[in-house]
Formats: structure tokens, sequence, C-alpha cells
């Protein structure tokens, strides 16, 4: 592993945003991830970008190049959204030649389109949020993609309302808690929670087409 951070190689990059540090884990209730049948050689590939083995773009780009659009599926069904260049990366994957709707849909997602929703312009969410306007970017070159329906298959199926048990086309609840060091210890601390914002109606304010579940087997487009 190379731990190249994202100043290492220049511009497009990104760190997600964290407002507070990660939940302690806990016990999931939703659908157990079920992985792609790869073979043991495809699986390496995926490994090999998922663990940041590859030392430049042209090794990264070379290995892509090599991956079937379920490896491709793999790769962003695991990735880590608080990796450097996440931005960079998926991009990537979506311009693959093998990338699949459903795999688009899926990155869309994951992206948390809802979240830029609450403040309403692109503009005011790069005043507030800094780089958090390339991942906005990044929601809407999908969105036209799903619209013209180019991506060449649309055989991995996934269903936005039901992401292993998750329905990620529904605003997220504020937090009433926060974690605090303590005594050099990490501890879990309730807060007030901020007021509640007025609803957003999601459906209104995203494209039909980002709401539509890609079934198994459905045939692809141009």
């Amino acid at each position: 592993m190379h731990g190249f951070s994202g100043a290492d190689r220049g511009g497009g990059t990104l760190y997600l945003w964290l407002s507070v540090a990660r939940a302690p884990p806990r016990r999931s209730t939703a659908l157990r991830y079920v992985p792609m049948n790869l073979s043991s050689e495809q699986f390496a590939r995926v490994r090999y970008l998922l663990d940041d083995r590859w030392e430049t773009w042209e090794d990264f780009d070379r290995t892509l190049a090599m991956m079937s659009a379920e490896e491709l599926h793999e790769y962003a069904d695991r990735f880590d959204w608080d990796a450097g260049e996440a931005v960079e990366r998926l991009t990537r994957v979506l311009k693959h030649p093998n990338c699949d709707r459903g795999t688009a849909l899926m990155i869309y997602w994951r992206a948390d389109p809802v979240f830029d929703l609450e403040y309403g312009t692109r503009e005011r969410l790069e005043a507030e949020e800094g780089e958090r306007v390339n991942v906005y970017d990044l929601t809407r070159y999908i969105e036209k993609r799903l619209a013209d329906d180019s991506f060449a298959t649309a055989r991995i199926p996934y269903d936005p309302q039901n992401d292993r048990g998750k329905d990620r086309t529904k605003p997220k609840k504020p937090r009433a808690w926060q974690l605090e060091e303590r005594d050099g210890q990490i501890v879990r601390v309730d807060i007030q929670p901020p007021p509640e914002a007025p609803k957003i109606d999601v459906r209104a304010l995203l494209p039909a087409v980002v709401f539509e579940p890609v079934q198994a087997g459905r045939p692809g487009g141009t």
C-alpha cells in the first residue's frame, strides 16, 4: 500500500466531509452483502485497486481496462468513499465501456444526492461545503447518463430503496449524539439535535430516472 494522500497526485481530488468521527460499529440489520460471482483472477484485480497497490493513474487505468461489468460493480460496491480522489476514481469506473447501469445507479445513491438538496444551489453548496461540490457534479453527470440510457448493459440489479435494507432515497435524520475525547477515551455524548429543517420533497427535486430500480437482465442502452 502506497498511502498517497489526495494532494500527492494533483487536481481533481476529493476528501469527503466528516462533521464528527465515525460511530462505534454496531450490529447491522441490513441485508447481508452478496459479492459478485468472480474468479480468483478477477477478484485479485478488484483487491489490487481497493488496497491502493497501484502507484500511478496509468497503472490504475491499465488494471481497470481489464475489468468486466461484474468486477467494476464489485469495486464500486466495496469502495471507501473516505478515500482520497474518490470522485476521480469513480468517474473512471463510470466512463468504462463495461460499466453497467446498476453500478452507475448504486454510485449515484451512495454519493448521497439528498444531502446536496439541503443547500438549494450548487453555489451555496460550494461556499459552505467546499470540495463536496465535486460529488454534486458527479451526480449530475450520472443523471444525464441515466436519462440518455447510455450504459451498455443493465443486468446488475440495484434498488435505491433497498440498498442492503436501507432506503437511500429518504433524508437522514439529524444525529442526536457525537463522539468526543475525554480522558484519553473516545466516548459517545448525547447532544441537542438541531431544529428540524423543512421537509425536502426528494422525488420532486431529483429526476424520476434515478428512482427506477435496475432489474436483473434488462437490455442495455446505446
